[in-house]
């Protein structure tokens, strides 16, 4: 296996340091920052505006919907039978209609069963946003894809390396999220 490394800029430095470690290291210090309770409610917020949280409710009203459709389907099935017994419509009719109607019901519970799996999907995805929204920096980083973390970064980003421990002296986190984070190891302040 080989390894990736990160070279230094600069003409004078020779510099070069493992990319598994100072990643490794990277990480470790966002697992250090966290969301306040205010930042969560605002990310939560946004969520919710960007409808990530609404689906389940839309597959609810789906649902309902589907349910209401399987009555209506099963009443007009007792009308049809009510019809019959009563000498109103003859037989070949109502084995028609009640074969007709039975497919339309067949079909809506068919429905009926891939709602409920999507719902069911839907509490899983849930459950990871409910830990999306109450987690640490680290676990959104470690969510995303590499145009993600590139952002993630640009609000948490690495300082200089030390070459002695060949790892970040500090993260420079931007100023405009300090009043949404909880940060237990100090670390400075991007500079804007």
């Amino acid at each position: 296996m080989l390894n990736s490394y990160y070279h230094c800029c600069t003409k004078r430095c020779k510099g070069r340091f493992r990319a598994d470690a100072l990643e490794l290291y990277y990480e470790k210090q966002l697992k250090e920052i966290r969301l306040t309770p205010l930042g969560n409610k605002l990310l939560r917020l946004v969520l919710e505006d960007e409808n990530i949280l609404t689906v389940r409710k839309e597959l609810l009203k789906d649902r309902t919907s589907l349910l209401n459709e399987l009555e209506k389907e099963a009443n007009f099935i007792l009308k049809v039978r009510k019809l019959f017994i009563e000498d109103k419509i003859d037989h070949d009719d109502f084995i028609s209609l009640k074969s007709e109607h039975k497919e339309k019901q067949g079909a809506l519970h068919d429905k009926l069963l891939e709602t409920d799996e999507r719902i069911r999907d839907n509490e899983f995805n849930s459950s990871i946003e409910q830990d999306y929204v109450k987690s640490d920096i680290f676990f959104s980083y470690k969510r995303q894809d590499i145009i993600g973390k590139r952002h993630l970064i640009s609000f948490f980003r690495p300082t200089s390396i030390n070459p002695t421990s060949k790892v970040f002296d500090s993260l420079d986190i931007d100023p405009s999220l300090l009043p949404i984070l909880l940060i237990k190891q100090k670390h400075r302040l991007a500079k804007h």
